[in-house]
């Protein structure tokens, strides 16, 4: 039995032009998409070029996404994902390669924005990510100090070997601040986060003030070793 269940209601593809320069246009409805980890209702899909190469398999595409209902089993991911959720994409496509110029992730508690390049020869990825969520759909344990809402900024690499590179990460939120980098090589996480709190009574209603922390984590992925200060 396939892993992957897919209701088709229609799929429509127009081609026209010159094979070097045609203008393509792609459509989707898929009333559900069911896997082993998530379920998808009301999946539709469009994909559109004025002037794509087909023999190169090169040219620039936009596409959107839409889900009206994603459900999944993860407690820390589904509330960001909650109610309509929506994506689009300018990219220009070659043999080997995507390049982002601009992407969105939307649903009713996340706004996300992505640009950078994707490899489709080694896997390779370099990424402009962007993110702003209410505190109330990330893990509980941060909610107390956070503001109504958080933004967070990073880059993304991943090197051909797998290794994974965060780096310029920035997060703002009421009363808390931080940046910092992480990287996890050969199953060994390493990571700097510097921050600020200006109001520590949102540790403890009786204390007053505020504090500068640092955090950094060494070692293996599963088990570092933790330093705060």
């Amino acid at each position: 039995e396939s892993p992957v269940k897919i209701e088709v209601r229609s799929v429509s593809a127009k081609v026209g032009g010159e094979s070097t320069h045609a203008r393509l246009d792609l459509s989707a409805i898929l009333p559900s998409v069911v896997t082993s980890p998530a379920k998808v209702d009301g999946l539709t899909l469009t994909l559109h070029s004025d002037a794509f190469d087909l023999r190169n398999r090169a040219g620039p595409v936009s596409g959107t996404v839409s889900v009206d209902k994603v459900g999944l089993d993860n407690p820390t991911i589904a509330p960001l994902i909650a109610g309509k959720v929506t994506a689009a994409l300018n990219a220009r496509l070659s043999a080997d390669a995507v390049a982002i110029d601009s992407g969105t992730l939307k649903s009713d508690a996340l706004s996300s924005q992505v640009a950078g390049q994707v490899s489709l020869r080694d896997g390779a990825i370099d990424l402009n990510l962007k993110a702003d969520a209410p505190s109330s759909a990330l893990p509980a344990a941060a909610r107390g100090m956070l503001g109504d809402r958080a933004q967070i900024s990073a880059t993304l690499k991943r090197e051909p070997n797998g290794n994974l590179n965060i780096g310029g990460l920035k997060l703002t939120s009421g009363p808390l601040s931080a940046d910092g980098q992480a990287s996890l090589a050969d199953n060994k996480v390493a990571a700097d986060i510097r921050g600020a709190l200006s109001d520590i009574s949102r540790l403890s209603k009786d204390a007053t003030g505020a504090i500068a922390f640092a955090l950094s984590a060494q070692g293996p992925a599963m088990a570092p070793d933790l330093s705060l200060t």
